[in-house]
């Protein structure tokens, strides 16, 4: 990732020029504090459990379980004490 990177700032630096780093800035300043903002609401805003969603949370609960059940059943292997020969 960090030649690719260092690709699209290449390629950015011979297509734009040198001021390409200022504007580059501005836009990940501006998609920080958007993106800031969006976290700070969706901390404050409590969505409403209707009906259908306390139905799909209790399906997802019930799956779950039955996944944990299937997974205790299997015995898990410890790898520190399959490491010891135990």
């Amino acid at each position: 990732m960090s030649l690719l990177g260092v690709a699209v700032a290449t390629a950015l630096e011979h297509s734009y020029g040198e001021g390409w780093e200022s504007a580059a800035k501005n836009v990940l300043g501006v998609a920080l504090l958007v993106c800031g903002l969006a976290f700070l609401v969706k901390a404050l805003v409590q969505p409403r459990l209707t009906g259908a969603g306390i139905a799909l949370l209790a399906g997802t609960v019930a799956v779950v379980r039955a996944l944990r059940r299937g997974a205790a059943a299997r015995a898990p292997v410890d790898p520190v004490e399959e490491a010891a020969g135990s």
